[in-house]
């Protein structure tokens, strides 16, 4: 027995066939010296297509990060989270059902003074006596941020590569991507040793601060004696240290706003920079920039701007008042915007098309979130003064 359509279906194939053949040989006529050629080049052509394909499948139907959401039951006022409601007895015939009321329980202060399930039941919070919260000291989340920025690159898969001989000489997106955070965590710690802990030029220096910004001054690329990634490690202990005193007092962190100008005028010196090299048509010794070189200061551009948009996340915390006062919070908003759309460019293959071309231009996609962020620092400083 046919199914219905089957006729069809099986014609309009029959008759598809002579046309790729056509097309197919009409593609060989064209290019006769790829066909006729080693066979490799034709294994190398069905590879890339295959790889472009998948790319665009990977655009087309993206995969959510997170599964669906399960379903979840519904509970009864006053009834803990992870915790089903009890199933209400049957009702008498004739009565309607009546809702059961609500246990009374002895409501339990919770991290923010207020009672577990609180803003569920729309309760008002604790008084502040019966809560007492921790203090957690200024500056701690800042000091954490930058030690991972850094330690993520030292125990990236195969480590640290600027200066490694074997694997690094092939991974030079990477590396680059890594020497733009290494340099974006140097302005960090060299700020927060001159300016977010001492109170005037009059001040004293922080030693750990001291040890850790000397050595990450160390050569990126040094193999041994001593290695880079091991005096980065030691940087990463002193300002350990230092965290360690943030918590119990011993160090202190002064949001100001002054340290919040002196810190964004260096960021916008090392910005700048980053967006010279992603804008730029020539050399300084006048040569062009080249599709090898262009990707250097693609990913170099991206490692600075991860440094920025993490540290930036803490600012806006930390120095929360004084960006109130100089109504600059849209401001840091849209840097950090800007900033997230920089960290997550990933292109499959860096090109440096023309600008008017169909073709991707990546220096130029990254310079543009870039310069709306060097924009609002320049905003923020001349409100900051």
């Amino acid at each position: 027995m046919k199914l219905p359509g089957f006729s069809k279906v099986s014609s309009f194939f029959r008759g598809l066939w002579p046309r790729v053949k056509g097309w197919g040989l009409k593609v060989k006529s064209l290019f006769p010296w790829f066909f006729e050629g080693p066979r490799w080049r034709l294994y190398l052509l069905c590879f890339v297509a295959l790889f472009v394909a998948l790319g665009l499948l990977g655009m087309v139907f993206p995969s959510s990060p997170e599964g669906p959401t399960p379903p979840r039951a519904s509970q009864a006022p006053g009834t803990p989270r992870g915790t089903a409601a009890a199933p209400s007895p049957p009702a008498p015939k004739g009565h309607a059902a009546q809702p059961l009321p609500a246990k009374p329980s002895e409501p339990r202060a919770g991290k923010e003074g207020v009672a577990p399930g609180a803003r569920e039941r729309g309760q008002a919070p604790l008084p502040e006596e019966a809560a007492p919260r921790v203090e957690v000291r200024v500056g701690v989340d800042f000091v954490t941020t930058l030690i991972g920025l850094l330690r993520a690159e030292l125990d990236r898969t195969l480590g640290w590569r600027p200066n490694d001989i074997i694997v690094g000489k092939f991974t030079d997106n990477v590396n680059n991507f890594q020497l733009g955070v290494l340099e974006a965590v140097r302005y960090t710690a060299m700020r927060l040793k001159e300016d977010l802990t001492r109170h005037g030029d009059a001040d004293a220096y922080d030693p750990h601060l001291v040890d850790a910004v000397n050595l990450l001054l160390n050569r990126a690329d040094k193999f041994w004696f001593p290695s880079a990634e091991s005096q980065y490690n030691e940087a990463l202990e002193e300002l350990s240290l230092h965290l360690e005193n943030l918590r119990s007092g011993k160090s202190r962190f002064i949001p100001r706003g002054d340290n919040l100008m002196s810190l964004m005028r260096s960021y916008k010196d090392l910005l700048g920079n980053c967006h010279r090299n992603l804008v730029k048509a020539r050399e300084l010794d006048g040569s062009e920039v080249t599709s090898s070189i262009s990707d250097d200061y693609f990913y170099y551009s991206q490692g600075v701007a991860k440094v920025f948009y993490g540290i930036l996340k803490v600012v806006k915390v930390t120095f929360r008042e004084q960006l109130m006062v100089l109504d600059a919070m849209p401001i840091m908003d849209d840097m950090l915007s800007q900033l997230s759309r920089s960290v997550v460019l990933e292109p499959i293959l860096i090109m440096e098309s023309d600008l008017q071309w169909i073709f991707a231009n990546h220096r130029a996609n990254m310079a543009a979130p870039l310069s709306a962020v060097l924009n609002d620092m320049d905003n923020l400083l001349e409100y900051g003064g």
